[in-house]
């Protein structure tokens, strides 16, 4: 059998015999064809063939909406950032806040920057949304209630909402935020969520988790800039009422280090904390701090090392201690890619299964080194990876978008790529036209097609 990475999919669109045999796809592919022309210029015309290939990074096209000179205000892509947070669905990728500066003063402690790095700094409070199928960035208009606290703050997808909890705003801890808002992405309003009960405390780098059965939303950790917790709180979102869960007593004999930067991993009884530091540590992944929400205890749970190294080789088997790096969970597994230790910025992924507490190395690289980026996947397996830090000494950011495909989809979802592959024009053909061709509703309906 092959391994995941071995299995590709190779897609041709070859003419049909006659025209009693072509389908309605093809000939609306057929109709709009350029006309015939020398081999010079079918050689730059025809597009590479279509090869799908899971477990490998690619570098998305990142156009702006509208790229006309002729435009009243031309749309633009994202500054390249950091501390942002992205969510997606199927259609679409959107990321709201982020921060940038010219120097190292973020990376090296979670402390307030001095007054003449102030005017060196900017913090993005927009949100915006990166349309998969037209490969385009578009500013979403948003009016109400932005959040100000727009760096290291957490999100989650609520159904149509963009959800918002916690952050900063620069200069760093000045300006802490306990409250929610959430962004209606129907009408593009944010508004504040009242809520009722014990609210954490004002908090950036804290990390949350969703349970989606119980519209529950539980908060763990972060830190005011002076100190770090690892305190838990639950918010029924149905009640909008806070619970506190945990309570940080500071011995670390029976409960984990304070942190911040970790990310969370849940599977409807268990909360599982992946990584995070301070401001000059990071912790190890060897053992994995696990609250049970039915003892109401923390375990530290012992992994297994990659099966993948030389027999006497226990380092490379686990991944190295890490704080701000991309973590999604799909099902009974955990990825984590990037972050870095306070020193060095990684590249590399990996795989956590829960239930047998297993690690697996991934042979992959991400195409470059990130920390404090921010990652999501889609309900049938895509991982985004967006923006970044580079470069630790001088600071530098990015606003690259890569994906890569964690799973072997169905082959409808493979269909659709090469669809796009070959005709890239389709998000400009009518609604109607498209149905009559054959293409299903719900790849249609993800072109955002007026």
């Amino acid at each position: 059998m092959k391994s995941l990475k071995q299995i590709q999919f190779r897609g041709t669109m070859n003419r049909p015999a006659t025209n009693q045999d072509a389908s309605p796809i093809w000939n609306c592919w057929r109709s709009r064809q350029p006309p015939r022309t020398n081999e010079h210029q079918l050689k730059w015309n025809t597009p590479r063939p279509f090869s799908f290939k899971p477990l490998v990074f690619q570098e998305l096209r990142s156009e702006p909406l509208n790229t006309s000179p002729f435009a009243r205000s031309p749309t633009r892509v994202p500054e390249p950032r950091s501390g942002h947070r992205v969510v997606c669905d199927d259609s679409n990728l959107y990321s709201f806040g982020g921060y940038s500066q010219q120097d190292d003063e973020y990376l090296s402690q979670p402390s307030p920057i001095n007054r003449q790095d102030i005017t060196r700094t900017k913090l993005f409070k927009e949100l915006w949304c990166y349309n998969f199928a037209k490969q385009q960035w578009k500013l979403l208009p948003t009016t109400g209630e932005v959040p100000n606290e727009a760096a290291s703050h957490a999100a989650i997808l609520y159904g149509n909402y963009f959800v918002v909890f916690g952050g900063t705003g620069v200069p760093f801890r000045n300006s802490l935020s306990n409250t929610m808002r959430i962004c209606d992405l129907r009408s593009l309003t944010w508004k504040t969520i009242e809520t009722t009960g014990e609210a954490p405390n004002p908090l950036y780098g804290q990390a949350v988790v969703l349970d989606s059965r119980t519209n529950s939303f539980y908060v763990v950790g972060g830190t005011t800039g002076h100190y770090f917790s690892m305190d838990i709180h639950k918010l029924d979102l149905t009640k909008r009422h806070w619970e506190t869960v945990f309570v940080s007593t500071g011995d670390t004999s029976l409960e984990p280090h304070p942190r911040y930067k970790h990310e969370l991993a849940y599977d409807g009884e268990n909360i599982y904390v992946i990584g995070g530091g301070t401001g000059n540590t990071a912790y190890e992944l060897k053992t994995v701090p696990t609250f049970n929400l039915k003892e109401m205890e923390w375990h530290m749970l012992t992994t297994k090392g990659s099966l993948i190294g030389l027999p006497n080789d226990t380092v490379s088997r686990f991944p190295c201690a890490r704080k701000c790096h991309g973590c999604i969970q799909r099902g009974d597994d955990v990825f984590i890619c990037g972050g870095y230790d306070s020193k060095n910025i990684f590249m590399d992924l990996w795989r956590l299964h829960i239930p047998s507490m297993q690690w697996h190395f991934l042979t992959i690289q991400m195409p470059m080194a990130l920390c404090f980026h921010s990652t999501c996947i889609t309900a049938v397996g895509c991982m985004y990876v967006f923006g970044g830090v580079t470069h630790l000494q001088h600071s530098t950011r990015t606003n690259k978008l890569f994906k890569i495909w964690l799973v072997v989809p169905k082959l409808k979802e493979m269909c659709w790529e090469a669809l796009l592959h070959y005709r890239p024009d389709i998000c400009r053909q009518r609604r109607s036209s498209l149905l009559k061709s054959g293409i299903p509703n719900e790849f249609i309906s993800r072109l955002q097609l007026q």
